[in-house]
């Protein structure tokens, strides 16, 4: 046996069923041993796009997922999506299969510090020191990936390894699962459930550490009658229709703080208050009501002191409290609260006037509301949708409501373009039995696009929704908000049908009725790609116009009249 059957097998046994990455020459031998026992090898057009896909397939599953790939440039690809992985708490057990230089020489080919590098964007670098050591700490990053916060985890392989000879034994080897150790005590489940009793006004603050255990948290919520904030991570914990849930993404923190400070006590499930989990450090907690609960000791109190931090595995937690109310013989009546979530739920939806640009074609009102009420109508409860980083994001953001767990899946902290499709990719695999649908505007589909061709060699039917306005849409608004004009956004005009047809994809133009071609494109078995152009208002044209002309005419007055004629 070699190293690489070795390193195979073992995957097998541990219940690995996808291997993402691209073959090379430091681990073509290993691609060839996986795929002659039977693991699926999801080969990328791209590092970057096999690790999104492999972030896609991870945080759908609640597995991690193995990420196999060469050192030198295959690995500097993959540093974003590691990166992305790492800011949004996604486990991964990266593989990076480098050559070790003859000892006492200099310059070797593909030189570079796999170890910094990689200490820079996982949680940690594991480099085996023996061959007997290469299986074991396979199991060990699995488990690392998914200890505390979880991330990525790096193991750093010689590349020799896969041919050398293997001749040490391979017990038998439990399958793999995401189960955290569990340290809640009766002591902890009584404390928690004395003060959710025990508040008269409880509000949950959720993040994505909760979303194993959805059903569990909204059976407490109901019983404490306690309104529920996610962060962007966790939309679809509970769903959005639901009378206790209360949608405010993207619509900042001014509404929200004064949710907040009317509650008695704030109950944070598995949110660590980042930046996006937090509207920006904008969130006003007050430190006498929040208890934190979270499986990273360094997530508790990192941003916002609070009254009690719990360092526990969440879905344990809430599956355990779940269990005590169920079996509670005599649990105080929740009051009837209503009629005031009802009213804060009316705070939070977005004013009539937001995003009235663009304008698009063949729905009803012709806006990105009247698109996205219409989508929500059309695709099931549980449909994955996937996003991009741009402002097709915001829309959906703002627009669109996820009524089902892991419904939404999207960049937040690192905000990759390249994103969606690959990702997409990885979330048909995880869940084969949903339905899912990929959103990014024309300028991530120049980073990604290639990937098209990875689900249909992979057979997903995936439906790509391309909202195209010909720019980088939000960088646009950027500039012309804050300078008055546009530079280098502008994108080369592309023959969409003909290099979707080039894809081996179906095309489905969606220029006059967009929500019809969606419909068309969920009935069929092919990937898709469906093509809605996005036009400028009048008042947008306008707006921008004037705005042109104020800036000429401050140059004017400064005495700059050579740019009037710009």
């Amino acid at each position: 046996m070699t190293g690489a059957q070795a390193i195979a097998h073992y995957l097998q046994q541990m219940g690995i069923r996808h291997i993402f990455g691209l073959p090379g020459t430091q681990n073509a031998s290993l691609y060839c041993e996986l795929e002659a026992i039977g693991l699926s090898t999801i080969s990328a057009m791209h590092e970057m796009g096999a690790g999104f896909s492999a972030i896609g397939y991870a945080a759908v599953s609640n597995q991690p997922a193995i990420l196999a790939l060469i050192g030198g440039p295959g690995f500097s690809y993959a540093i974003t999506p590691l990166l992305e992985a790492c800011l949004d708490s996604i486990p991964l057990v990266v593989l990076v299969f480098a050559h070790s230089p003859p000892d006492n020489r200099s310059f070797g080919s593909q030189e570079i510090d796999h170890i910094g590098l990689g200490r820079a964007c996982t949680k940690e670098v594991i480099t085996p020191r023996r061959d007997e050591d290469v299986l074991v700490q396979l199991t060990r990053a699995w488990n690392l990936s998914i200890q505390g916060e979880p991330g990525p985890v790096m193991v750093l392989i010689d590349s020799h390894f896969l041919q050398r000879p293997y001749h040490h034994i391979i017990g038998q080897v439990t399958p793999l699962r995401r189960e955290s150790p569990d340290n809640t005590s009766d002591q902890m489940i009584d404390l928690l459930y004395n003060e959710l009793q025990s508040s008269s006004r409880p509000l949950f603050l959720v993040g994505r550490g909760a979303l194993a255990a959805a059903g569990p948290l909204q059976f407490l919520a109901e019983q404490v009658a306690a309104p529920l904030i996610t962060s962007t991570s966790a939309r679809g914990v509970i769903a959005e229709n639901h009378p206790l849930a209360l949608p405010s993404d993207l619509l900042g923190a001014s509404v929200v703080n004064q949710i907040l400070a009317e509650q008695s006590t704030i109950f944070a499930w598995g949110i660590k208050f980042s930046a996006n989990g937090s509207r920006g450090f904008e969130l006003q907690i007050p430190q006498d009501k929040l208890i934190h609960i979270d499986g990273s000791a360094k997530v508790l109190g990192a941003n916002y002191p609070t009254r009690l931090s719990i360092e526990a595995d969440v879905p344990t937690v809430l599956r355990k409290l779940a269990q005590r109310f169920a079996c509670s013989k005599s649990p105080s009546e929740p009051p009837d609260r209503s009629s005031q979530i009802a009213t804060w739920r009316n705070m939070l939806l977005p004013a009539p006037s937001a995003y009235l640009n663009p304008h698009i074609v063949g729905v009803q009102p012709p806006t990105p509301a009247g698109f996205f009420a219409g989508l929500r109508q059309i695709l099931n409860d549980d449909t994955i949708l996937v996003l991009d980083s741009g402002f097709h994001q915001n829309l959906a953001r703002l627009f669109f409501r996820i009524h089902a767990p892991y419904g939404l899946l999207l960049p937040t902290g690192l905000q990759s373009m390249g994103y969606s499709l690959p990702a997409a990719i990885g979330a048909a695999l995880a869940a084969p039995h949903r339905r899912v649908v990929a959103l990014l505007g024309d300028g991530g589909l120049r980073m990604c696009g290639m990937e098209l061709l990875s689900a249909v060699r992979e057979e997903i039917p995936l439906v790509t929704i391309l909202f195209d306005d010909g720019h980088f849409g939000l960088i646009r608004q950027q500039q012309n908000n804050q300078v008055g004009r546009e530079a280098a956004v502008q994108l080369q005009p592309m023959d969409y049908e003909a290099w979707t047809v080039s894809q081996q994809s179906l095309y489905f133009d969606g220029s006059q009725d967009p929500l019809q071609a969606v419909r068309d494109a969920l009935a069929a078995t092919q990937p898709s790609l469906v093509h809605v152009p996005l036009l400028e208002t009048m008042e947008t044209r306008f707006a921008r116009f004037k705005a042109t002309v104020r800036r000429q005419v401050g140059h004017a007055r400064q005495g700059q009249w050579w740019n009037l004629g710009r």
